[in-house]
C-alpha cells in the first residue's frame, strides 16, 4: 500500500468514526479502540517513510516528501490526529544520510 493510500485511508476512516463516536453534547463513547487503530495506522505510515525515505537521493525530491508528510499531518489533525511532530527525526536521519554520502564522494574526488 502506498504512503498516499495509507494517509488517505486513515484521514477517511477517522473522519467516519469520529461521527459516530461522539454524541451530541460532545462526550466521546470510545473505549479506545479507535485510538488503538489510530495510533497503529500512524505507525505504519511512519515505518514505510523510515523505510522508503532512504532511497531519495535528491535534496528536492527529499522537500517535496516532507511537503507532502506535512500536508497530511495538517489534514489528521483536524480530527485530532497531528503527526508532525514526528516527522522531523525520521527526515533529519535521511538529510544526515545523504550528507555524508556526498561529504564522502566529494572527499573522494578531491583526493583523486
Amino acid at each position: 500500500m502506498s504512503l498516499h493510500s495509507k494517509q488517505s485511508h486513515t484521514y477517511h476512516h477517522t473522519c467516519t468514526h469520529q461521527l459516530y463516536l461522539y454524541t451530541q453534547d460532545g462526550e466521546s463513547q470510545d473505549g479506545g479502540l479507535v485510538f488503538s487503530w489510530a495510533e497503529h495506522r500512524v505507525c505504519l505510515y511512519l515505518e514505510a517513510l523510515r523505510r522508503h525515505l532512504p532511497r531519495i537521493t535528491e535534496g528536492g525530491s527529499l522537500a517535496s516528501v516532507l511537503e507532502h508528510c506535512m500536508y497530511c499531518g495538517m489534514s489528521l489533525a483536524r480530527v485530532g490526529l497531528d503527526i508532525r511532530g514526528l516527522l522531523p527525526p525520521i527526515f533529519e536521519a535521511c538529510v544526515l544520510n545523504m550528507f555524508s554520502k556526498v561529504s564522502s564522494c566529494a572527499c573522494q574526488q578531491s583526493i583523486a
